[in-house]
């Protein structure tokens, strides 16, 4: 394949992503917004444009308008990485942020990239100042040199005013900060 075909796929993508993001922002606004999740709906089950864009647009119109159900058949799908911070954000907001602990604490133990859902879940926990358990969920990182959350846990703690949690960590700790 030559260079120019490839940039021409590329170019046909990206318009094919902004119509179908342009065209479902449009129907949202008119308070059309089965329609604009139909639309992006198809665009995602038909992989038609660059998957990641479209999921993450998809996922977060999905989240704007509490469809619950549909963002947990993402996140418990093909599309879990766009689907989860909005699910998780959206239960949350519907006064539902137990659901979204256990979610996310069942799909860590069985996923083979735990990092981004155990630093959701310290997230999570934090916003609801629950800093113990914050810390606990993701202790077993800490020893990981390349996806380790000391840093992450050691700066909410240091947020927090807990300074003596933090020297502990620190002192104890092999890893360098």
């Amino acid at each position: 394949m030559d260079l120019g075909a490839s940039q021409t796929r590329e170019q046909l993508t990206a318009l094919l992503v902004n119509k179908a993001n342009l065209q479902a922002e449009v129907l949202e606004r008119a308070g059309r917004v089965d329609e604009a999740i139909a639309v992006l709906g198809a665009d995602v089950a038909a992989r038609r444009s660059s998957a990641e864009i479209m999921c993450v647009s998809y996922a977060r119109l999905l989240a704007r308008h509490r469809r619950i159900e549909d963002l947990h058949q993402m996140a418990t799908g093909d599309h879990e990485y766009a689907a989860f911070y909005p699910l998780v954000t959206a239960l949350e907001e519907e006064g539902q942020p137990e659901e979204a602990e256990t979610l996310l604490r069942e799909y860590i133990t069985t996923t083979d990239c735990p990092g981004n859902y155990q630093s959701l879940l310290m997230e999570l926990l934090v916003r609801q100042g629950r800093l113990d358990d914050a810390v606990e969920a993701v202790r077993p990182t800490f020893e990981d040199r390349w996806n380790g959350l000391l840093q992450s846990a050691v700066l909410v703690l240091a947020e927090h005013g807990r300074h003596s949690q933090v020297a502990s960590f620190t002192s104890r700790s092999s890893i360098c900060l």
